[in-house]
């Protein structure tokens, strides 16, 4: 079974992104924090992790970077709503950090399904 890590800070959008991921057959963990997160990734191995981008404390961007420095094969899909401002300086920004894709929010079950897919394959 794949496994995915959820990193929001957004209790409503992990909920959500865990019940469409498991309802199509994925185990999820979910992280509340980036620390809690990156120290999930350190002890349990993921398939993928799936990060928002604007988090309080330790953001995204930073986040992305220490996954892809400690375990540069594993697969992470960056996501964001952009905050005030638009979402996509933040995911071109992820794009160039060596994620495997992006999703704006809001985004549909079927975007992130899709999405999850891609990535993984």
């Amino acid at each position: 079974m794949t496994k995915i890590l959820l990193i929001d800070d957004d209790p409503n959008v992990l909920d959500a992104l865990s019940i469409t991921l498991e309802e199509d057959g994925y185990s999820v963990a979910i992280a509340q924090d980036a620390n809690l997160g990156l120290r999930l990734v350190e002890e349990h191995a993921f398939d993928l992790v799936i990060t928002d981008i604007i988090m309080p404390g330790k953001e995204g961007l930073e986040t992305i970077l220490e996954l892809k420095r400690n375990q540069p094969e594993l697969n992470v899909v960056a996501m964001s709503g952009g905050g005030r401002l638009s979402s996509t300086p933040y995911l071109n920004m992820a794009s160039a950090l060596g994620v495997k894709s992006t999703l704006a929010k809001p985004f549909s079950a079927s975007e992130l399904l899709a999405t999850v897919e891609k990535a993984i394959n």
